[in-house]
């Protein structure tokens, strides 16, 4: 038996839900798939490539995903990344207070992931690419930083895709205190169907019909 409390607790959700949106829970995406990329196939690795005073204007420029043909694991279309080649790219980021990003990565077959001239992950995959086989948590200050990854394919299919966001804070979040309330506010007068400034059960079963879809 579902109790008052627990009732009230799930109306609550979907209010706030409702109110701000799935972005009021997550942070800022700042590379994701269709971002450009400075990129290189040379066969010879350049020294201090993956630095953050290495100059790349001679280099490349390329969307993710990075792949050997259309569809590689359903990364999409993106950047030819021939097989049996090896990739570098380097993509420069700015993050507007310190905190920390999450960097997520789809590889067939290997990579060496490096911020800011420092080496974060290497990993060999024999598995098909898809979002997302890795996940790390790096640090970051205010500013710009710099993310360099060398791919390495050996065979078969190549892919790749990348994507790096914020995480939600108390510090970094993108709603105040005050537009939470307001949007709680005008949340709960929207479901207030009955004008009596409460959610009763006659709220619950019109709010469980528009997210059904038998209601507007």
């Amino acid at each position: 038996m579902i109790t008052k409390k627990i009732c009230f607790g799930i109306v609550g959700m979907f209010i706030l839900f409702f109110a701000m949106g799935e972005s009021a829970f997550s942070g800022e995406v700042m590379v994701t798939t269709g971002s450009e990329w400075k990129y290189t196939d040379t066969d010879t690795e350049q020294t201090g490539w993956y630095k953050t005073d290495f100059d790349d204007s001679g280099w490349n420029t390329g969307k993710t995903p990075f792949v050997s043909n259309e569809g590689n694991c359903g990364l999409g279309k993106g950047t030819v990344w021939p097989v049996y080649k090896t990739f570098y790219l380097r993509k420069l980021i700015s993050v507007s207070n310190q905190q920390n990003l999450r960097l997520q990565i789809a590889i067939d077959n290997d990579f060496v992931l490096y911020m800011d001239g420092n080496q974060i992950a290497s990993e060999k995959s024999e598995n098909c690419a898809f979002r997302w086989q890795y996940e790390y948590t790096v640090s970051a200050t205010q500013g710009n930083h710099t993310i360099a990854v060398k791919l390495i394919d050996r065979g078969a299919e190549s892919g790749f895709d990348m994507q790096v966001s914020t995480f939600f804070t108390t510090d970094n979040r993108i709603y105040t205190q005050t537009q939470l309330d307001q949007a709680v506010a005008d949340e709960r007068k929207r479901w207030d169907v009955n004008g009596d400034n409460r959610i009763g059960l006659e709220d619950i079963i019109y709010m469980l019909q528009v997210i059904v879809g038998l209601r507007p």
